[in-house]
């Protein structure tokens, strides 16, 4: 009897990893593709480029940046909100608390659903679940038609007290499939069902934010892989560190918005433990974000929420810090001529300027060859031939100029 091959894949903002092992002699091979155009493309053409036909694997595990990266940048879908009367602008007031009390400048993120994409609908239940006033399907129709007619891809519904009786919002789905059928509906009773209104809500928006463009590419990559008839497992890493179905990563994509990063945890634990190691930093450098975590006394540290890009998650996840600083990150002068670094990110397509593939923003990246940290000669394998007279040029254009610094100093700005 032939054991099947397994393959990790995790796609970043930048590159598509790729390993596979052999069960039986142990054998693991590696390759690396841009995440550029159609990623169910791209992930094929890393299996082409290993040699794997579809029958010989058993099991497909993914990861992916995708959730994160489209947070951090601020790129998801065009969302509206309905919930409860008078809970319009939980995403304004959220806890009323400044983050930072001594920064008298502090401005808190602006929430990703404008007002006037937010509606209120009568309706309300008691906080053990009874229904107190019955759903206003009537408002609920006109709010669903309204949010057509604006545009909106996706919808977050979140009413009072949903946690423990979902009746109201399953209702919403429900019209909604009659009244805005094309639109993406999360309700928070399926995302999270935790109490406390500003997170909870948060967490849903965020949820349909993301929702779309992972439910495409999920969706294009099954569709695919029938094609090529595999029939093994496929399983997506979620932030707990566990592994979920596409068919939940596709409806709740928010579970998965460290997916590709726990992994690295997880697999640094495993080495940790290997090496007798009790203690270490783990440091995960993406495209897009640079990604921290602690293995404490051999354990990695885990949580049930998170912030990510100053906005709350209410989910179970792998104690992870994320800034917006990876390789692809664009460096930029803000108006009081200050250095900054992303959260955009210049991605695969056009990528880096060193990359010669038609970019011309500094990153992270374009500093790092400057700098002598990167050898042009055998970066990534030889697979990419980069290109130091862009990345001087591109630094030296949009930053060493402007602020009168040689191009060595504004690399390591």
């Amino acid at each position: 009897m032939t054991t099947l091959k397994r393959l990790a894949v995790d796609v970043g903002g930048t590159f598509i990893d790729f390993v596979t092992l052999d069960p039986i002699s142990g054998a693991v091979s590696i390759e690396k593709v841009r995440s550029a155009g159609e990623l169910a493309e791209q992930f094929f053409e890393g299996t082409r480029k290993l040699g794997i036909e579809m029958a010989d694997l058993g099991m497909i595990a993914h990861g992916s940046t995708m959730v994160i990266n489209t947070i951090v940048q601020e790129n998801g879908a065009r969302v509206g909100l309905i919930t409860t009367k008078g809970f319009r602008d939980v995403l304004e007031l959220g806890r009323g608390s400044r983050e930072d009390i001594y920064d008298l400048f502090y401005k808190p993120p602006p929430p990703l659903v404008p007002r006037n994409l937010r509606f209120e609908i009568p309706e309300r239940l008691d906080s053990q679940g009874r229904v107190v006033t019955a759903i206003d399907e009537g408002a609920t129709s006109d709010a669903l038609q309204a949010l057509k007619e604006a545009g909106v891809e996706s919808i977050a519904v979140c009413f009072l007290h949903s946690y423990i009786n979902a009746v109201h919002e399953q209702r919403v789905i429900q019209i909604a499939e009659k009244v805005f059928p094309e639109a993406t509906v999360s309700i928070s009773s399926d995302v999270v069902r935790e109490w406390r209104e500003f997170e909870r809500t948060n967490t849903t928006v965020l949820n349909s934010y993301t929702r779309p463009r992972m439910e495409r590419y999920l969706s294009s990559l099954e569709t695919e892989l029938t094609k090529r008839q595999y029939k093994g497992a496929f399983a997506v890493m979620q932030s707990s560190g566990g592994i979920t179905s596409t068919e939940i990563a596709r409806q709740v994509p928010v579970r998965t918005i460290q997916s590709g990063p726990a992994g690295g945890v997880i697999g640094a634990r495993r080495l940790c433990e290997l090496l007798s190691v009790k203690n270490a930093v783990i440091a995960d450098v993406g495209g897009t974000t640079f990604d921290v975590s602690l293995i404490t006394d051999g354990r990695y540290l885990e949580s049930s929420a998170a912030k990510f890009n100053r906005r709350p998650v209410l989910q179970p996840t792998i104690d992870i810090v994320s800034i917006g600083a990876g390789g692809g990150s664009i460096a930029w002068l803000d108006k009081e001529g200050g250095l900054q670094v992303g959260p955009q990110s210049a991605q695969a397509d056009p990528g880096p300027a060193c990359f010669g593939l038609g970019g011309t923003e500094p990153t992270v990246t374009d500093a790092q060859l400057v700098l002598g940290y990167l050898d042009p000669a055998t970066y990534l394998g030889k697979r990419i031939e980069l290109d130091f007279d862009a990345a001087q040029r591109a630094i030296v254009k949009k930053v060493a100029e402007p602020l009168g610094l040689s191009p060595q100093n504004a690399a390591a700005g």
